[in-house]
């Protein structure tokens, strides 16, 4: 079930600097090995150290690294690794490749990180904002109506970048007051080992979001846990045909279902929910019952923003979202008892000494659109940009499907 309110209380004071990121509580916690050790012992030994210091991590009784004693957030980082190859572990469609090798699975991905934007984001939920954005290439899955279909599909396009220029960035968005870390993608789970790579040469104190399909392995979900401060999670489809036709993939709903639970024990969660055209009754209805039933009270986002991109011209995924469809889905969350509208805006500016200012990882790019109703959309929503939001009326800016406008 959803975890008790306290959990937003926790990452509001992470937000704030009252209290230590779970990335910082990681870092700040020892393994109870060597760090010279780490790329030396059997998986079986790492796994079995991780579960014992994540267990002193959880009582509030992990004892700082010692001289020369690995992090239990270089644990991680090994580990991540380890499931890179030599057959991928990152998520469950488990492909045959040695990504450390640099052969390439459904996600495109070799070893490395290639962001493809980086940039202080006001256009997430309120409660997040203002966030350090970084959205990453690659995906498992082919979803049809996808807005960032050529960084999906295409990831080799972006350079990679190195654990320490992420590093950097982190650092120096948390000086300039971000109350978040946010890994977009693409998806962020097939680049966990680079990530984390990045976490450990941080210094930064900001939650982690982490922004999901719920995809991963229980091994991925091992190493999340005790290191993400907040989820957002998509709940896409409420069937299995659905989801095969709209992402490409098989088995994905029931484990983003029971993945939902268990990271709702875990951390804060935000449910996202894409209404998408013609699937109000077999998928949005579907998937708000199966929500008030295993996580009653969730905080929902309920997004109708459908956009249809350049590649589904042609198919039936260009239609139009029905103008009803989103007052008729708010509706029944309402009745179902779901929070809708969030916790609001955390109010302050985190109390962080400044860091160097650091170049970001690529650039930003920002969208307006006017919908058919006249109504003002402002997608992928920078600080830099934000006075536009005094134009007039505008939707609550979001980073759903359209052309991109560069801001470089």
């Amino acid at each position: 079930m959803q975890p008790p309110r306290s959990s937003f209380d926790a990452y509001r004071d992470k937000a704030l600097g009252r209290a230590p990121s779970n990335p910082a509580r990681c870092r700040a916690a020892g393994a109870g090995l060597a760090r010279a050790t780490l790329g030396q012992l059997h998986p079986d030994a790492l796994w079995a150290t991780h579960a014992r210091a994540q267990a002193r991590l959880a009582r509030g009784s992990a004892e700082p690294p010692g001289e020369g004693e690995a992090s239990l957030l270089e644990l991680k980082a090994e580990l991540a690794q380890r499931l890179l190859g030599p057959s991928c572990e990152l998520c469950f469609l488990r492909c045959p490749v040695d990504r450390r090798a640099g052969q390439v699975g459904a996600c495109g991905l070799g070893p490395g990180l290639r962001p493809y934007q980086d940039f202080v984001h006001l256009g997430e939920e309120l409660e997040l904002i203002p966030t350090h954005a970084v959205y990453l290439a690659g995906c498992n899955y082919r979803c049809a109506y996808c807005s960032d279909w050529t960084h999906v599909v295409e990831p080799t396009q972006h350079p990679e970048a190195s654990p320490a220029a992420l590093a950097a960035s982190v650092d120096a968005r948390r000086g300039e007051g971000t109350l978040s870390l946010s890994f977009v993608g693409g998806l962020p789970d097939v680049n966990l080992p680079a990530i984390l790579s990045a976490l450990v040469e941080s210094r930064a104190s900001t939650p982690l979001v982490w922004n999901t399909n719920l995809s991963g392995t229980e091994r991925t979900h091992d190493l999340l846990e005790g290191l993400v401060d907040a989820y957002v999670a998509d709940l896409k489809y409420g069937n299995e045909a659905c989801a095969q036709q709209g992402s490409a993939v098989k088995g994905s709903l029931a484990l983003t279902q029971r993945l939902l639970e268990r990271v709702a024990n875990e951390a804060y969660l935000i449910v996202r929910h894409l209404l998408l055209p013609g699937h109000l009754e077999c998928c949005t209805l579907p998937a708000l019952d199966w929500l008030a039933e295993r996580l009653p009270g969730a905080r929902l986002n309920l997004m109708g923003q459908y956009l249809a991109p350049d590649q589904v011209r042609g198919t039936d995924w260009e239609r139009a979202l029905d103008e009803g469809d989103l007052e008729r889905a708010r509706v029944r969350g309402r009745e179902l008892g779901f929070d809708l509208e969030g916790p609001g805006r955390v109010e302050g500016r985190p109390q962080v000494e400044p860091a160097p200012a650091a170049a970001p990882a690529a650039g930003f790019s920002s969208e307006i659109r006017i919908q058919p109703d006249g109504r003002l959309v402002i997608e992928n929503l920078s600080s830099d940009l934000s006075g536009l939001l005094d134009l007039g009326e505008a939707e609550e800016p979001r980073r759903e499907a359209g052309r991109e406008w560069r801001e470089d």
